[in-house]
């Protein structure tokens, strides 16, 4: 028996595994809110960069010791994006305001989420890190948040000592 799914058939599969593949990721962010909510987690023992899987970034530590955050935020409005701290976190969110083409007959091809950005947060310890000299700069969609260590220089790896006859 042969069944004739059309011209349009890859099309057709193509979308309906973007829409499980979309329907699972928003469920799986819903369990692991429910889960932290149910058992109030506290800061202690969790992972202070998180893997949250939107939007893309990078966590890194400077040669100067300065903590840098980065952000792929393609699309977002510098106004829409917000940062503060509070105590030992970076709390970070973005709201998305562009709403979806309405003249659209077939997506061929959707990849790039576009939503809001639910508040995230990161570790950044106040007795480690300078988090009132923080420095953040937004161009062509990338955040870069650069937070200066309190950290003073190590010493040069070789001391001399003068010896006194």
């Amino acid at each position: 028996m042969k069944i004739n799914l059309g011209d349009d058939w890859g099309v057709k599969v193509n979308s309906l595994i973007e829409q499980i593949f979309g329907a699972a990721e928003t469920v799986k962010d819903q369990v692991i809110s429910e889960v932290e909510k149910s058992l109030n987690m506290s800061s202690e023992g969790l992972d202070y960069y998180p893997a949250y899987n939107y939007p893309p970034m990078n966590v890194s530590i400077r040669t100067d010791k300065s903590l840098v955050f980065e952000f792929a935020l393609a699309g977002f409005d510098l106004e829409n994006i917000h940062l503060r701290f509070q105590g030992d976190f970076l709390l970070f969110s973005a709201d998305w305001t562009r709403s979806e083409p309405t003249d659209v007959v077939t997506w061929l091809k959707k990849r790039m989420k576009s939503k809001s950005i639910i508040e995230q947060k990161y570790f950044v310890p106040a007795k480690r890190f300078d988090q009132s000299k923080t420095t953040a700069e937004f161009k062509n969609g990338l955040l870069t948040i650069t937070i200066p260590s309190l950290q003073q220089d190590a010493p040069s790896e070789e001391i001399i000592i003068n010896i006194k006859s």
